[in-house]
């Protein structure tokens, strides 16, 4: 929830500039960066997706021949100055990926989904088990183990709902890709993005600017800001991404498809106007999941919340063990003849 801020933070001499009264053409400086790595393959052009602010660079992923991984370049947008790069994952872009996958792929993916598991059934167990005692307060002068008791059940209580919801949306972003087509086709609706790829009129023809692709963008989704847009490469196809106000993730969930080589707006999904499904798996999952649904407030409280998980994590195992300690002293105290 804090990975564009933190990225910031941690980056601050590649990811902030001084504002100017204008920026230059986009296509100028996509050519300071190939000027700067000419043997790289530019991927996506990023118009500092996480926020408007004028102080916030541009940057384009790259493909350079001699890394597997992506690089970010930034790029200032008034004076055109290459500010330097970022090799594969940023640290706040990798303990996301660890988040969503472990770093492992699909089958990362899948793990983290039954820890998701795990945790809607410890939150409902949890409130079962909290129900007959119902501890809303720590008593902080107690001995050891009944302190470890209190803070485990009234933090418990207090978290409980958020982190069955943190649970509940992390199954459903695994599984949203199977679930939404299934939702739209049982309810008949036709949100299926088209697989396009188009043919140069003839062999010497030439892709139109990324302005034109920006102006086409914007025309066709009104009132929402251009984030991204993601190259033709041999298919094509440009992929501009955008942004409503109202939208909480960071690149927006509205974009529209263009001919590369004619500018003709080809497809075009504005996340106010896609089905209610759409919106449940694709925005308001995820923001809920994130904390993004009323911004910063909800964001605040979200990362409160999921500090209480370790602690609950701590506490648990940590009562156990304390108590299979003394059982068998008690056993044995018992046991003795009078």
């Amino acid at each position: 929830m804090f990975e564009y801020p933190l990225d910031h933070l941690f980056h601050a001499r590649l990811a902030y500039v001084q504002p100017a009264d204008g920026r230059l053409p986009l296509d100028t400086l996509a050519g300071k960066i190939r000027s700067a790595y000419p043997a790289a393959k530019v991927l996506t052009f990023a118009l500092s997706p996480s926020s408007p602010s004028p102080d916030l660079a541009y940057s384009a992923q790259i493909q350079l021949p001699q890394h597997a991984d992506a690089s970010t370049v930034f790029v200032d947008q008034y004076t055109g100055d290459v500010l330097g790069k970022i090799d594969g994952m940023s640290f706040a872009t990798a303990v996301h990926e660890f988040h969503t996958d472990m770093l492992a792929g699909d089958r990362g993916a899948f793990v983290m989904m039954l820890m998701a598991v795990l945790l809607i059934l410890l939150s409902s167990s949890g409130i079962v088990l909290w129900w007959p005692r119902r501890i809303l307060s720590i008593r902080w002068s107690a001995s050891g183990r009944r302190l470890v008791f209190d803070l485990h059940n009234a933090i418990g209580s207090y978290s409980f709902v958020f982190l069955l919801l943190f649970g509940v949306t992390g199954v459903v972003v695994h599984w949203q890709s199977i679930w939404l087509p299934m939702t739209n086709k049982a309810l008949h609706l036709p949100d299926a993005e088209p697989d396009l790829k188009v043919t140069p009129a003839s062999s010497g023809a030439r892709f139109i600017s990324l302005e034109e692709i920006a102006t086409a963008a914007k025309r066709s989704i009104p009132g929402a800001r251009l984030t991204q847009i993601n190259m033709a490469g041999t298919r094509g196809v440009y992929r501009a991404w955008l942004k409503y106000p109202e939208d909480g993730t960071p690149l927006g969930r509205s974009f529209v498809l263009v001919n590369a080589y004619s500018g003709a707006v080809l497809y075009t999904r504005s996340a106010r106007t896609v089905g209610l499904p759409t919106r449940f798996f694709r925005e308001w999952n995820r923001e809920v999941h994130t904390g993004d649904i009323l911004g910063w407030p909800t964001r605040i409280l979200a990362c409160l919340m999921s500090l209480m998980l370790p602690v609950l994590a701590i506490t648990g195992p940590l009562f156990w063990w304390r108590r299979t300690r003394t059982r068998p002293t008690a056993k044995r105290v018992m046991r003795q003849p009078a």
